[in-house]
């Protein structure tokens, strides 16, 4: 029933087609380019989920980081980050 009902309300939006894995390959890709971009700037960064975490110091330019590397994957698509602290 859920499938049909998203179908429904997204009908143009190809879901359930292997769109997924798609997706999660796209996210291993960004989280591996943001944390070789740390060791280049000897900044520790490790994935959690679709996040990574580092020290709070280095809060600003993890954000940075991954807006970037996300805009550079998705052909200048943004998106939004979000900061949780400890």
């Amino acid at each position: 029933m859920y499938k049909r009902q998203v179908q429904k309300r997204y009908s143009k939006l190809k879901l359930f087609n292997g769109w997924g894995i798609f997706a999660q390959n796209l996210e291993g890709q960004i989280l591996k380019d943001v944390m070789l971009e740390g060791i280049k700037e000897g900044i520790v960064c490790l994935p959690v989920h679709d996040a990574i975490a580092v020290q709070q110091q280095h809060q600003q330019w993890a954000k940075e980081v991954m807006l970037e590397t996300w805009q550079a994957h998705l052909d200048g698509m943004k998106t939004k980050v979000k900061v949780d602290l400890p």
